[in-house]
């Protein structure tokens, strides 16, 4: 088989069709960094109550540790919920909790899709054409003279999740060893989410490149050679950008390594400034947290007793998933969501080995874990739905590749 294998639609009942043309629609308007991806996730979550009506006719309540995944997911959305009522209530406690209310997503995405039963073909095609619409923010800043995605929307969540989409569409081209196209589609894809991470400059992703590759050496998704070739290529295109370039010499010039004075970049400087009020927030209520407007508030009352530097208090939140989450729902919420999280690694873990599935649902976890280092990702509403889609979409195919082997 030379060329991809497109769904037969002429097979497919017209619910499954509907079904997997909003899933597809939804995920690839993510990559286009607008606000309509958004809308059309809460779409999505309209199905909620008829999804009920589909767990028998999915084969999906024989994999226990999916239902076990889902009801953490339901555990992690009720005591959200309960830190949400135990606080006063305003405009950002309750966007907060909307925006945790979309993990609601992945039970909800992944019913479906065992529902509509998209192919392996198809969902390769799904995370390669997103990666490749990540370019459209690009020509669409470059046309109007913008710059990392200021043109539309948030450039940090946009380039990360475009970044993870061209890894994941690299990873899964071996899934198709016949289909000479795909392996050529799977570079295509990994060159353009590159394109738009360097051109969102967000260092989150950056950091996550190396680790991503180790996962694909390990894997044997590339070769050694490969590897340092594709590295040696980004570093010389890293220092080619000036944003970069800048960054680095302001560090030098500005520091001193013999009397140990280091100054940093102002983006750097905030958020270790924000990562210190943080965890003094959360050192007064460790148990359940202080609720989701907790940072706002205390950190100007910090600033007031001298005890952080005034622009720690200019922010929402402390640009750091970890520390967010203890801060707002403490111990007990991050051990929730690092349950989640586990859950979904053993379900990879499972999968066989060598399996392009169990490689798509690693380099998920860690690029997610590492992006969540400098950003808030599991608690902001586009990169959660992101993060459900794709982890439904590569839990399905990896499980059916197990029950078909």
């Amino acid at each position: 088989m030379n060329n991809l294998t497109m769904p037969n639609i002429k097979n497919m009942p017209a619910l499954n069709i509907f079904i997997t043309t909003c899933i597809t629609l939804s995920f690839w308007l993510l990559h286009t960094n607008q606000s309509s991806s958004q809308s059309a996730a809460t779409l999505l979550l309209l199905f909620a109550p008829f999804c009920l009506f589909f767990i028998k006719d999915t084969e999906i309540n024989k994999h226990n540790i999916l239902i076990v995944t889902f009801s953490l997911i339901f555990l992690f959305t009720i005591y959200n919920f309960l830190v949400l009522t135990q606080h006063e209530f305003n405009k950002l406690s309750l966007s907060s909790y909307r925006a945790l209310f979309f993990w609601l997503l992945f039970p909800i995405a992944s019913i479906l899709i065992w529902k509509s039963k998209p192919s392996k073909q198809w969902v390769f095609i799904i995370f390669s054409l997103a990666a490749i619409f990540s370019l459209s923010p690009v020509i669409r800043d470059y046309v109007n003279g913008y710059q990392r995605g200021f043109s539309s929307g948030h450039p940090i969540f946009w380039g990360d999740i475009a970044l993870c989409s061209g890894m994941i569409a690299f990873a899964l081209r071996s899934s198709l060893p016949e289909n000479k196209w795909a392996n050529y589609l799977g570079y295509v894809a990994l060159c353009c989410g590159i394109i738009a991470s360097a051109w969102s400059q967000t260092r989150g992703g950056w950091i996550s490149i190396p680790i991503s590759f180790i996962l694909l050496l390990s894997f044997r998704s590339i070769n050694k050679l490969q590897a340092a070739f594709a590295i040696a290529i980004l570093v010389v295109a890293a220092f080619s950008i000036d944003s970069i370039k800048d960054r680095i010499s302001y560090t030098f010039q500005n520091s001193n390594i013999f009397t140990e004075q280091i100054k940093l970049g102002s983006s750097t400087q905030a958020r270790l400034d924000m990562w210190q009020a943080a965890f003094i927030i959360f050192q007064e209520k460790p148990i359940l947290g202080g609720g989701f407007d907790s940072y706002r508030i205390n950190t100007k009352e910090l600033v007031e007793q001298g005890r952080v530097k005034e622009w720690a208090a200019g922010f929402k939140q402390p640009h750091n998933e970890y520390l967010s989450t203890l801060v707002t729902s403490g111990l007990v919420g991050l051990l929730i969501l690092s349950s989640i999280i586990l859950a979904m690694l053993y379900i990879f873990h499972r999968f066989s080995k060598g399996s392009p599935y169990k490689l798509a649902g690693y380099l998920l976890i860690s690029q997610f874990l590492i992006f969540s280092l400098s950003e808030i990702f599991f608690s902001t509403k586009l990169t959660i739905i992101y993060f459900c889609i794709a982890s439904a979409l590569i839990i399905y195919t990896g499980l059916k590749e197990d029950d078909n082997a």
